[in-house]
């Protein structure tokens, strides 16, 4: 009898356990909001409410003269971030004069002031471990500095020196304007790129200043006034934002901003006059830039989009993510890539601008022969969405992710004042976010549908494509009327453009330089390199052999993961799964076999580059596909910095190994990036070349 108890006993627990309700009285949470447990399965568990994710508010303060100031304290690290934010850019450029926004900005940090030459600079910021830079972006300018807090007030004053009184010296000048040639010569070099400015300029216009470009005729035409009348007449305290993060006592911050900016006067020139809406159009247009020299198809897709405040955003937004931004997960990826083979990424999304309206645009990339095919792929995930709508649970898991992914966000204090600050600069209100949040959590799939319905209209999209029409299985008509769109051809120029002087010159600075890494004939005499780096967030080993191999392994054991670039193929192995990298992931891998600093010293050794010198210590390499390299030797001929497709890098630290003078620092040369240490460096290790043989089954 007891063990019959015993047995019904058990079995009504099991039942309880089993049930989809919770046991009454048991695990009781209702501190998180949810019904009161245990549940048999995880996936019984009830989600609880949401809640809009309210992040820390910087402090506001306008200083006498209007500039507004920014505060956020943060006492967790002695260290003190400043930027300076002005309401001009690229959009500003006046005309005929395309890149004297971007040029003025490079200037003010490689220039200089009178009292602090941009090579001092570059010296006295190093002893301090300090970072100061400035950028151009269409439609403002910042200046940066970041630093100790004991350092603050001398890095201040550096930042506001440069900022208000630079010295654009002429050399500098100089080397910046035949940089920036170089990067018009090059800048048909990577189809993506290209591709995605020339849909801008045929969606926009060539008059109008989003699609503006530099040109080698107007280089030709600026000069040091050109920049020192932009900064004369763009730069002031107008719309000035000051914005400042970590361990400062504030009335002393505020002391200090006002002593520097009080007497900083107004730009000269008036506030400027820019173009707020995007070109539409009543019916479809078709653009082809034929390239014969590409196996490659590039396809854009645009059309008119919204600015941030449009009622319509929040529905935008998470349309985006469910159509073609949401990873892996998305209709436009599924279609395209993972159920059909046709690109390695294909993206959607609407891009809001801040103060204007932005675009919505579509774009992907695939060999040529299945160039309509993907076109007309594209088009049917776009009409399918508009049609049949978003699903509850395509709806739910969307917006889950979009939302849970907000906090992340502004989870660092840097990340909560950029925030504050974009908001504040483009006169948006403190809760612009959380009034997004909140319009967000209403959302519906009816009203999703609603507005991509009046904001995509497929029959009016702008279709732009960059590829070999030999080459595409049918011809583009079926989309609609063909208009050929002239885009300059690529060419090499180095040598014809460049001065007798100079190519002489860059023999020499090659020589000296190839000497100073340990001589011309050792690296010669190098077939391949291996060598170990560490940064923030990997470390591993790289093993480069000369000329098309190379092999990268990050971490060790099961959880290794090993990138191969084997002459004209790429993949990425990790335990039993192997993936093949197209398009752009296999152009960005062959980055580093081509561009990584050994890879370049291997190939100049082997008279592998055109060679030019514009300035003492300076060397521009030209690739035979194009690629331009812009070398910056220190005292020694040592290369300190590096600007090439791979990044702008600077290095340091140099050892002798295996006699080849080798860093074992590089870091970005904005002083933004991590800093990468390398180690073990080896000329000449044992190649096993089965690691370049594509595994099994690829």
């Amino acid at each position: 009898m007891r063990v019959i108890s015993l047995i019904l006993l058990f079995s009504l627990v099991w039942i309880s356990c089993a049930s989809h309700d919770p046991i009454q009285g048991y695990g009781d949470t209702s501190e998180f909001r949810l019904p009161t447990g245990p549940y048999a399965k995880l996936a019984w568990v009830p989600e609880g409410k949401s809640e809009v994710f309210v992040s820390s508010r910087p402090e506001e303060v306008i200083l006498s003269n209007g500039i507004r100031i920014l505060l956020l304290a943060d006492a967790s690290r002695p260290l003190i971030q400043l930027e300076v934010r002005l309401a001009t850019g690229n959009r500003d450029d006046p005309r005929g004069r395309t890149g004297v926004a971007r040029l003025t900005a490079d200037l003010l940090r490689s220039g200089g002031s009178e009292t602090w030459p941009g090579d001092l600079l570059d010296e006295e910021l190093a002893f301090r471990g300090a970072s100061l830079w400035a950028e151009s972006s269409f439609e403002e300018t910042s200046v940066m500095a970041a630093c100790l807090k004991e350092d603050f007030e001398d890095v201040f004053a550096m930042l506001a020196d440069v900022l208000m009184n630079p010295s654009f010296p002429t050399a500098k000048v100089e080397l910046a304007l035949s940089q920036a040639k170089s990067l018009v010569r090059q800048r048909n070099d990577d189809p993506r790129q290209a591709a995605t400015r020339e849909a801008r300029r045929a969606f926009y216009g060539l008059n109008d200043p989003r699609s503006r470009r530099m040109e080698l005729q107007e280089l030709a035409d600026l000069d040091r006034n050109a920049l020192v009348q932009f900064h004369g007449e763009q730069y002031g305290s107008r719309a000035a934002m000051v914005a400042v993060l970590g361990d400062f006592d504030r009335d002393v911050m505020l002391g200090q901003l006002e002593e520097v900016f009080a007497n900083w006067p107004v730009q000269s020139a008036g506030v400027s006059e820019h173009v707020l809406e995007t070109p539409s159009s009543e019916s479809r247009r078709v653009y082809l830039a034929a390239r014969d020299d590409v196996n490659q198809t590039e396809i854009r897709f645009f059309l008119e989009g919204i600015r941030r405040d449009h009622p319509d955003f929040p529905a935008l937004r998470l349309a985006s993510v469910l159509l073609g931004s949401g990873g892996f997960t998305n209709r436009m990826m599924k279609e395209v890539r993972t159920e059909r083979g046709l690109a390695y990424w294909a993206v959607a999304q609407w891009s809001p601008e801040w103060d204007h309206d932005g675009i919505f645009v579509a774009a992907s990339a695939t060999k040529s022969e299945t160039t309509a095919t993907t076109i007309q792929a594209m088009l049917d995930v776009m009409e399918d969405f508009l049609e049949t709508g978003v699903g509850q649970k395509e709806f739910k898991e969307g917006l889950n992710r979009m939302t849970r992914a907000e906090v992340f966000k502004v989870d660092t204090p840097g990340e909560i004042l950029d925030q504050a600050s974009d908001l504040r600069f483009h006169d948006y209100p403190w809760n612009f976010h959380t009034q997004l949040a909140n319009a967000t959590l209403q959302l519906t799939p009816a009203l999703v549908l609603a507005a991509a319905r009046r904001h995509l209209d497929p029959s009016r999209l702008l279709l732009f494509v960059m590829g070999n029409p030999a080459d595409f299985e049918s011809p583009l008509e079926q989309f609609g009327e063909v208009n050929l769109w002239v885009n300059e051809p690529v060419q090499n120029t180095a040598l014809t453009s460049a001065k007798p002087l100079e190519v002489e010159q860059g023999k020499m600075w090659a020589r000296r330089l190839l000497a100073s890494h340990g001589g011309a004939q050792a690296w010669e005499n190098t077939g391949a390199l291996s060598w170990a780096f560490q940064n923030e967030t990997d470390s591993g080993t790289s093993l480069l052999w000369f000329p098309d191999r190379f092999r990268k392994v990050i971490g060790a054991g099961e959880a290794a993961i090993e990138h191969v670039v084997s002459a004209e193929q790429a993949w990425l192995h990790f335990g039993q799964v192997t993936e093949y990298l197209q398009g752009e992931a296999l152009e960005d891998a062959s980055l580093e076999l081509r561009f990584l600093l050994p890879a370049v010293l291997l190939r100049l050794a082997r008279d592998g580059f055109v060679v030019t010198s514009p300035a003492d210590k300076r060397l521009v390499l030209t690739h035979s596909d194009g690629a331009v390299l812009h070398l910056e030797l220190n005292e020694h001929g040592l290369i300190q910095q590096m600007d090439s497709p791979l990044g702008s890098f600077r290095y340091g630290n140099f050892g002798l190994f295996d006699g080849l003078q080798l860093p074992m620092t590089r870091q970005a040369a904005t002083g933004q990036g991590g800093l990468t240490h390398f180690s073990g460096w080896q000329q000449n290790p044992d190649v096993d070349p089965t690691w370049f043989e594509p595994p099994s089954g690829g």
